[in-house]
């Protein structure tokens, strides 16, 4: 996010909606601004839930005619982090078509060509990330879920029915990680040291968990052959 001062300043632009109510007598009314972004806001908002509802059911159609429950179970996990993506995109829209972008936190390191600055649009970008990855690690926590639950009892395995709900958390957890990692290098933080950290860290816990990790894979191999 580092960018110079000419670069920040074009940052700071009005909407189209903006800059369409500035150019009529609607412009002299108070707060009108606050209630065309408001207005977008819940006519996106209504525009995108009913897409959602629609393909939601097309899906579930679809769903009802397999065999297989991990359909059902992917649409179940699915459905409330959509709500989360249809409001932050909603307000996007709504607040891109009016307010435009606007600098939220300007930071200057002291140099000119060194500025760094936290704008309305990357604060949305944040946003999406943050749903983005909800959704994807509720999609594969529930795939492995699902996987543990319906599959692995069939194969008369205990170790296979006590490894997968705890791959479940830890594919959660990657899942999370990975979209916090994106989140701190878009902030400016860099994640490099972090990651070597957490590397030596992971290093020195394998080196003392080695006769356990050992076990584990040994199982893990027994589970695959059978």
């Amino acid at each position: 996010m580092a960018m110079n001062s000419t670069s920040i300043n074009n940052l700071a632009d009005s909407g189209i909606v903006s800059s369409f109510l500035d150019s009529t007598p609607f412009a002299t009314i108070p707060g009108i601004k606050a209630i065309a972004t408001l207005a977008l806001f819940v006519l996106f908002y209504l525009v995108l839930e009913l897409a959602h509802g629609a393909l939601k059911r097309l899906f579930r159609g679809i769903s009802e005619k397999t065999r297989n429950t991990l359909d059902d179970e992917l649409l179940k996990v699915v459905s409330k982090p959509v709500k989360y993506f249809v409001i932050v995109a909603s307000a996007y829209l709504a607040i891109v078509l009016v307010i435009g972008n606007i600098i939220l936190i300007p930071f200057s390191t002291g140099q000119a060509d060194a500025q760094w600055t936290f704008a309305l649009y990357d604060l949305f970008s944040v946003l999406f990330i943050l749903v983005g990855t909800h959704i994807a690690a509720s999609v594969i926590s529930a795939a492995i879920t699902w996987y543990g639950r319906e599959v692995m009892p069939h194969t008369k395995n205990a170790l296979g029915n006590e490894l997968f709900p705890i791959g479940s958390k830890i594919a959660g957890i990657s899942i999370y990680a990975v979209g916090a990692i994106i989140v701190l290098g878009m902030l400016g933080i860099e994640v490099g040291p972090l990651l070597a950290g957490l590397g030596i860290a992971g290093l020195a816990v394998a080196l003392a968990l080695q006769d356990s990790l050992g076990n584990f894979f040994a199982g893990m191999h027994i589970l695959i052959d059978k």
